[in-house]
């Protein structure tokens, strides 16, 4: 009884469906519709397959490449999403932050303050931390509070 060269068990003649290299080594069917996914030489002895075996197997072939083609697809498109999300965000805190120093030209201390605690309390990166910080320290010190303009 011979074996198949990809899963290594054995073929049983008029019961699996199999298929042969050109050096005939013998593999099941469904083994070599998988393996011609990767490579369309034989895993045995690196002979490529017939034409006329390949072309059994195409429409598996550019079915299973379309799908991988999509998955690929997919996850471009989530990654682009997530760097829209990112730059959005930081759009978003750019104009608070111009928000805030409106707010300070126009001497509304009390009320940019209050602004920065509440944008505060949220999980916010270290960075938009920092930068809150620092529009405290220059809000106390503008309006001459130079002690609080160090937190």
């Amino acid at each position: 009884m011979a074996t198949c060269i990809i899963c290594h068990l054995g073929i049983i003649e008029g019961l699996d469906s199999s298929q042969d290299c050109p050096n005939d080594h013998l593999a099941h069917t469904d083994c070599l519709k998988e393996w011609l996914l990767h490579s369309s030489n034989c895993p045995h002895c690196r002979e490529p397959y017939p034409d006329r075996v390949i072309a059994q197997f195409k429409e598996f072939i550019d079915q299973k490449e379309t799908e991988k083609l999509a998955s690929i697809e997919n996850e471009v498109r989530k990654e682009e999403i997530k760097k829209m999300e990112q730059v959005a965000s930081k759009i978003i805190f750019m104009k608070f932050i111009e928000s805030i120093e409106i707010l300070i030209k126009e001497g509304e201390f009390e009320y940019a303050l209050s602004r920065l605690d509440l944008h505060n309390n949220g999980g916010i990166s270290i960075q938009k931390g920092h930068d809150i910080l620092f529009l405290k320290g220059k809000i106390n010190y503008v309006r001459g509070r130079y002690d609080l303009a160090i937190n």
